[in-house]
């Protein structure tokens, strides 16, 4: 319990820096227009004395409810498991999620249960930050599959720059939906008994998609300055095969402290689970292959001042090796 407090507390630090101020903060479900409109018509019918007086429609069970969330529980289950979301159809999910929560209000003016509706509430809501996480999620790896291509061509552009500022744009996005759920799920005790999922074990899947989103905004932050110093490492490169060797031991230097911090922020996104955790693994073997080229480059640069052109290649040589020994 106490990591889902701190969790909690962080999850909601983001979340009230998020961009997504539209997203409600309260529990109450809002009454849908169309249900209020019903309301009205009937009671005109009813004035006039007309056989038109009786609803059209009737209240749904606080039953028909869970079972509402069952399904989509069981369309949202494997995705869950593996933050997998291309084939999620998010937006027949959100609809599905919009009409239960005009189902939820239907049945409390019904005079259903307050407690156990109050419980389906939650869960839907839950389900809805859920859903609203994971349209990020699939923006977010798009943007990455683009910013591959400039990674491991070592080169900054403006659409680069452009899809590195989405990235972090939807890493924000997501981490306050995902936030907002883990605050709700907190705040309960238990999910209703009639749901196919008990509360204690859905307390990984919840905690699998915040801890992902929240580890995004560092994955974005450490992919951006590497693909920044792998640009400049190829300069640097280049002014040592130009023998300018003073400027190229300069640059050598400066990039190790990059790598160094490119390191330090993939470290921070140890939480990421789903498609982006291979990347991962592989851009913090790189930032530590970067480091260790640098210092050996840096080593031959000195040996060419110095006058040492064999000991320099050699030193060179390795700083190749070190440089694509992930590969």
């Amino acid at each position: 319990m106490n990591r889902r407090y701190a969790l909690t507390l962080l999850v909601g630090v983001v979340a009230g820096c998020s961009s997504q101020s539209s997203e409600p903060t309260t529990t109450p479900e809002q009454t849908p227009p169309s249900e209020t409109a019903t309301e009205t018509a009937t009671a005109t019918a009813t004035a006039a004395g007309t056989d038109s007086a009786e609803p059209t429609e009737t209240a749904v069970s606080a039953d028909a409810i869970a079972a509402s969330l069952n399904e989509v529980y069981a369309a949202l289950e494997p995705a869950l498991e593996t933050l997998e979301v291309s084939d999620l159809d998010t937006d027949a999910l959100a609809e599905r999620l919009t009409r239960i929560r005009a189902d939820i209000e239907s049945a409390r003016e019904a005079g259903e249960d307050e407690d156990r509706l109050g419980s389906l509430s939650d869960t839907r809501w839950i389900f809805d930050r859920i859903v609203r996480t994971f349209v990020r999620f699939d923006e977010a790896y798009t943007v990455h599959d683009r910013l591959r291509e400039a990674y491991a061509a070592s080169e900054t552009s403006e659409e680069t720059t452009a899809a590195l500022e989405r990235l972090k744009t939807l890493a924000t996005e997501a981490a306050s939906s995902a936030g907002t759920a883990t605050s709700r799920y907190d705040s309960m005790d238990a999910f209703d008994p009639a749901l196919d999922v008990s509360y204690e074990a859905f307390e990984d899947h919840v905690f699998r998609v915040s801890d992902t989103a929240n580890a995004l905004t560092p994955f974005a932050r450490g992919l951006e300055r590497a693909i920044s110093a792998r640009a400049r490492y190829q300069e640097a490169v280049a002014s040592y095969e130009n023998e300018s060797y003073r400027d190229a031991q300069s640059a050598f230097a400066d990039l190790l402290n990059a790598f160094t911090e490119v390191r330090d922020r993939f470290e921070d996104a140890e939480g990421l689970s789903g498609p982006l955790a291979s990347p991962l693994e592989t851009y913090r073997c790189e930032a530590r292959a970067g480091r260790l080229a640098c210092v050996e480059y840096r080593a031959a640069c000195r040996e060419q001042l110095d006058d040492n052109p064999d000991r320099a290649e050699r030193r060179r040589t390795q700083a190749e090796q070190r440089y694509t020994e992930c590969d």
